[in-house]
């Protein structure tokens, strides 16, 4: 479709722990605003990451903000040369329903197979995945763009530039019993 296409990589290493710092201190203060009947009614998981962020000291918090400042700083620079970088949207196919994680995983959280999209939360970067196909078992996958930071524009013209090319073609719908 026109684009150069380039096998390179982005420069970082795994933020997943700053992330988690940053999205469980956040949830914490969510769930801190709440009363008693409200909690009640907030996901378990939230509630687990809230409570994982009681102990941690301020400076915690700020080392993460330090650490995703200089992702954003190393992912701008990025984008100067690649204006786009495309992903998987996630690192693994689709699993059994009403999971977290894969049932056969040692995984504890989404984001362990999800590696592909926080990263470019914590930069502020605009990022969309698009279907692009389907595995074996007629279950979606697909790829994410992700572009510099405010090129949103960019990104969605290159996604619906895909789409329009290769729109989804919906195999035989899989027997959802096989995945409750």
């Amino acid at each position: 479709m026109g684009a150069e296409i380039v096998e390179v990589h982005p420069g970082f290493s795994s933020p997943l722990d700053t992330f988690r710092k940053l999205w469980f201190t956040a949830s914490l203060e969510q769930w801190s605003q709440m009363d008693d009947h409200q909690r009640t009614l907030l996901d378990p998981g939230m509630v687990a990451n809230a409570r994982e962020a009681e102990p941690w000291k301020a400076v915690e918090l700020f080392r993460a903000l330090a650490d995703r400042a200089e992702l954003t700083q190393l992912l701008e620079h990025f984008n100067q040369e690649y204006h786009l970088l495309m992903t998987p949207s996630v690192a693994i196919p689709p699993f059994e329903i009403n999971q977290e994680v894969p049932l056969s995983s040692d995984m504890r959280d989404w984001e362990e197979w999800a590696p592909f999209s926080y990263p470019f939360n914590l930069s502020q970067q605009p990022a969309a995945s698009v279907p692009c196909g389907f595995t074996d078992n007629g279950l979606p996958v697909g790829f994410q763009l992700a572009g510099g930071k405010y090129d949103d524009v960019r990104v969605l013209r290159a996604c619906h530039a895909y789409m329009e090319a290769h729109p989804p073609r919906f195999p035989s719908v899989p027997n959802p019993a096989q995945y409750a």
